[in-house]
């Protein structure tokens, strides 16, 4: 079964999937299982992902679900998840021919230290940014707020931890950004700063990113369960005001009757971001009229 499972959450993305499959392939170790999990794909996905299955070079397994977007094939592909670590991959994505080398070479170093919940390493896309002066230890949340990076990485997590930080599950709602989970790992647990490529990203007109609007307002209640997280866990006073502005404005603007009490919020941040209410009520009004 391997230490680690390569996961793939994939819609409708046949024409991408022959290029992660071949990075797949050329891995210099072998050690890994590649998991899908297909989100109602309507194209030949299945008939593809069959056809390398037969072919028995690298070991994969197939899911169907009927479509319910990412973050709830992250939660079916964490489920079955039965390796010591967990790394999602996206179809449009691809990984360098070292990658599960150096994963494992990393994890073999660090996994009898409890503290660390992973390895973190920054993507490879247009400008091939690295970090920038790294500890060799820290949170995901850190790497940002402190100007160590400002790009997308690679996160490799323990598998045993996201059994325990599952993404909520909203009927009829599709999208959730991962970082309103990451945050609430960081509480507990820290990452190895891994500073080199493995990863390599592609943007897509059909992908997640391009159309991030789009999809928070068609997601209301995620989107609300973030400004909320973020509210009671960002580090700096100012961005739980924001957020904290950000989900009361949200909340009333797309007219939410669900209400969150899970994480303590501070009261300075309660009443400062209660200030920010109405600002942030027109703004979401104006452009929710215009997604």
């Amino acid at each position: 079964m391997g230490f680690l499972t390569i996961f793939t959450p994939t819609y409708n993305r046949e024409y991408t999937l022959q290029k992660l499959y071949l990075s797949l392939k050329n891995q210099s170790c072998k050690d890994f299982l590649w998991l899908i999990i297909d989100d109602g794909s309507t194209d030949n996905t299945r008939q593809l992902v069959e056809g390398f299955i037969d072919e028995d070079m690298i070991s994969i397994q197939y899911y169907q679900q009927v479509n319910q977007g990412k973050y709830v094939a992250h939660n079916n592909g964490v489920n079955r998840c039965f390796t010591p670590l967990f790394v999602c991959v996206d179809s449009d994505d691809y990984l360098l021919p070292n990658a599960v080398q150096r994963i494992k070479g990393t994890w073999e170093k660090i996994k009898t230290d409890i503290r660390i919940g992973g390895i973190v390493s920054p993507r490879k896309l247009e400008g091939d940014l690295l970090f920038s002066n790294p500890p060799q230890f820290g949170t995901l949340e850190q790497l940002y707020s402190q100007r160590i990076f400002s790009g997308d990485t690679m996160l490799v997590y323990r598998t045993d931890i996201l059994k325990r930080f599952p993404f909520p599950v909203f009927s009829g709602e599709k999208f959730m950004s991962e970082g309103a989970i990451y945050i609430q790992i960081d509480q507990s647990y820290v990452l190895y700063y891994l500073n080199e490529h493995l990863y390599v990203s592609n943007y897509l007109a059909d992908g997640l990113s391009i159309n991030l609007i789009k999809h928070r307002y068609q997601s209301a209640r995620c989107s609300q369960y973030e400004f909320y997280v973020y509210a009671a866990l960002k580090s700096h006073f100012l961005e739980r005001v924001k957020n904290y502005g950000c989900y009361l404005g949200w909340t009333k603007a797309l007219k939410i009757d669900t209400s969150f009490s899970f994480l303590k919020i501070g009261f300075l941040t309660r009443i400062s971001g209660a200030f920010l209410k109405k600002h942030y009520y027109r703004y979401f009004s104006k452009e929710v009229s215009s997604v």
